[in-house]
Formats: structure tokens, sequence, C-alpha cells
């Protein structure tokens, strides 16, 4: 699961970890610690193979949908089955981003005392999660794009936080994949808590924090 996320990077870093094309332009993007579902937040889109900077709205609204009631509870999508439940399966045929993020929380303990955790890479690299994202035409004519995060089960140092984890990836993998190769990453199980070494999937440092 992935319920809260941080995302502080400079524009500048994200256009060449990503290689996105700008066409020279700049958003403000102001840092932000605790990115919570439903606000719209940064995202890696692509259109006719080039890959850009948006803001879409944490908590899918899949076209058919009457209205964004229903988007808190779409926030997450089980990677073993976007393939087939309802909700996802159409998106995951072919409309697959990501979100650039720089780390993100999980809870342990018991209920009503439960301690935060910041999961960050270790050398302060970018990580990218897998969503899928839809487009819904609003009642005003403007066109809502949201999208929801992939999870997967998640490694055996982040299972003494949590079962589920989100879907941390390349891009090439995500972005211009076909759908049964993307499938196949959903297994995959790339985030370590080592504090040695480098992979491209992130290595982490676990941490108790405040900030959430």
């Amino acid at each position: 699961m992935c319920g809260r996320y941080l995302h502080y990077a400079p524009v500048e870093l994200l256009e060449r970890a990503f290689a996105l094309d700008l066409g020279g332009q700049r958003p403000n993007l102001k840092p932000r610690y605790n990115i919570a579902p439903t606000p719209f937040a940064p995202i890696v889109s692509t259109t006719d193979g080039k890959r850009s900077l948006s803001m879409a709205h944490w908590g899918l609204v899949p076209s058919w949908a009457k209205d964004r009631s229903g988007a808190a509870k779409l926030i997450n999508a089980r990677g073993e089955t976007v393939a087939s439940k309802p909700s996802f399966r159409s998106a995951f045929k072919g409309r697959r981003w990501l979100v650039p993020v720089n780390g993100f929380y999980e809870w342990t303990g018991p209920k009503g005392n439960r301690q935060p955790y910041v999961l960050e890479p270790t050398k302060g690299d970018l990580m990218a999660f897998g969503v899928l994202y839809e487009r819904k035409r609003e009642d005003d004519g403007s066109t809502l794009v949201s999208f929801t995060i992939v999870t997967t089960a998640a490694n055996d140092d982040v299972e003494a936080l949590h079962n589920r984890m989100p879907l941390i990836l390349a891009p090439e993998t995500w972005l211009e994949g076909a759908p049964d190769p993307a499938k196949g990453l959903i297994g995959q199980r790339p985030l370590a808590r080592s504090r040695r070494g480098r992979s491209t999937a992130a290595s982490v440092t676990c941490a108790t924090t405040t900030r959430a």
C-alpha cells in the first residue's frame, strides 16, 4: 500500500532523470513532504513518444464514473489483478505513467500509537512509482486526469513495516512497454533497505520521522 509520499526534487533533476521534453517551460513545483490522496501531484506522462511533466489527481476516476466520490478508494491498484479488475484493466493495457518521488511513508505499531517511517533512496536518487491513469470529461467540459499507484508484495525488509509496497521501476519498462512485459514487472521485489550499494530501483534507508 502507499498512502503518503514525498516529492521535493527540482524540475531540473526531473528533466534529467526522466529525459523530459519540457519545451523550454519550467513548472514551479514546491517541495511537498506529505502528499496525501486526492490532491493533484506531478506525474511523468508520454505523448507521441515524448515525455513531459503534468499534474494529475491522486485517486483514479474512471471515464465511466459519475463523479469523484469513489476516488479515495482507488488510490492504489493491486498489481496482481490490474489486468483483470474492471476498474483498472483498460488503463493497464495502454495508460501507464510514472509518479516521481523522493520517498514514501509507512506506519507500524498498535492502533492509536502507530509510528510513521519514511523510506528514501540512500543516495538521494529519485524513485519512480508505476501508475495507471484515466481521463474523464467533467460537467464543465474540462478533462480530469487521475491516477492510481500500482502496488506489489513487499520484499523482506519492507515487510517488517507493511506487506505491500509501491511498484518501483525504471521508466522504459513501464511507459513504453506492452501489457505483457509490464505485467511481468509486478512480481519483482525491487526495493531494499540496505545502506550499502546502489540499484536503479533505489536502495533506501528507513527511519522514524515526525513529518507524516
